[in-house]
């Protein structure tokens, strides 16, 4: 069955560790009962980074619940859940299928699917392994963000009913490998631009992508760590 595992919202807070600090929202806690959606997210769930999270095209993000067991058992790691920052823990739900554009109903809500979550070294940092961020975007498995369509109410237990939202069909999954790949894919990355349920900021990137742009990633996933010994500095 495909449904919530869990809904989360956290307040911003200071990180210290290895003679670094930072701010972060990536702690959150579990809200009990139903949960009012708006066209923000959740109104007690708050981003230290405003540039990079929140708005209407990140209004909450996703997480699938069996995604933390390919994780533990290949960096050897135990963690709490939620540990990704993630506003929807849900079940049934994979980065294979999950395209750009999907309507997700859950409870008296209407979501879309409108990026995949770009990892960054904030993730590897609290959770002490300089790997966690590369993993997920070596994997492709990095969850996604969502729009709020129809703002309402949702909790844990609710089914989730999955509609396909675009007729060309380009998975969370995909979107990664185009991101991240060496190969440039013109006619795919065309497709994506041809959506009209992109998130702005992914439709930036993927001109830049197309243009040939070279993107340095080395700060967004190992800010905090050496990116050649992974060590933390």
């Amino acid at each position: 069955m495909t449904k919530v595992v869990g809904v989360y919202s956290g307040k911003v807070a200071q990180w210290r560790g290895n003679g670094k600090r930072f701010e972060t929202a990536i702690f959150k806690t579990r809200v009990a009962g139903k949960v009012a959606i708006t066209v923000s997210g959740i109104t007690d769930d708050f981003q230290a980074d405003q540039v990079h999270h929140g708005g209407p095209d990140k209004a909450l993000c996703l997480f699938a619940s069996e995604e933390y067991n390919n994780i533990e058992k290949q960096l050897a790691l135990s963690l709490p859940r939620p540990a990704f920052g993630e506003n929807l823990l849900v079940s049934g739900v994979d980065d294979r299928e999950l395209c750009i554009g999907d309507i997700l109903c859950i409870g008296t809500t209407k979501l879309q699917v409108s990026q995949p979550r770009r990892p960054c070294y904030k993730i590897s940092a609290v959770h002490r392994e300089p790997k966690l961020a590369h993993y997920f975007q070596q994997t492709g498995y990095t969850g996604c963000y969502l729009r709020c369509l129809e703002p309402g109410q949702l909790q844990a237990g609710d089914e989730i009913v999955w509609h396909h939202g675009e007729e060309t069909r380009v998975s969370i999954l995909d979107v990664n490998r185009i991101l991240y790949g060496k190969e440039i894919d013109p006619q795919l990355i065309n497709q994506l631009l041809a959506l009209k349920s992109i998130a702005t900021s992914l439709r930036a990137t993927l001109k830049k992508r197309l243009e040939g742009a070279e993107v340095d990633d080395r700060r967004r996933l190992y800010g905090e760590f050496d990116e050649t010994t992974r060590e933390s500095v």
